[in-house]
């Protein structure tokens, strides 16, 4: 291992443990909070998740599924590029 390999691992050690060491205070912080609240919010809501997932017609999933097809270089279907 070279020396600015080495320097490369220890940031990235660093930057791993400081971001370890937030994620756990946070943590401890919504804990303390929750324990304090007398009713909690739904956690979908807190989270800022929609309760309920939007609903696609069969039309909108072909469209959305030929889309993403032919952007990774699939090829279609031409009876099927005709309804679009």
């Amino acid at each position: 291992m070279t020396p600015f390999e080495l320097s490369v691992c220890a940031e990235l050690n660093r930057e791993t443990a400081k971001d370890k060491e937030e994620s756990d205070l946070f943590l401890a912080y919504i804990n303390a909070y929750w324990q304090r609240v007398e009713t909690l919010k739904p956690f979908n809501e807190l989270m800022g998740k929609e309760s309920t997932p939007k609903q696609m017609t069969a039309e909108e999933m072909l469209m959305n599924v030929m889309g993403y097809h032919s952007s990774v270089g699939g090829v279609t279907d031409p009876i099927l590029e005709e309804r679009g």
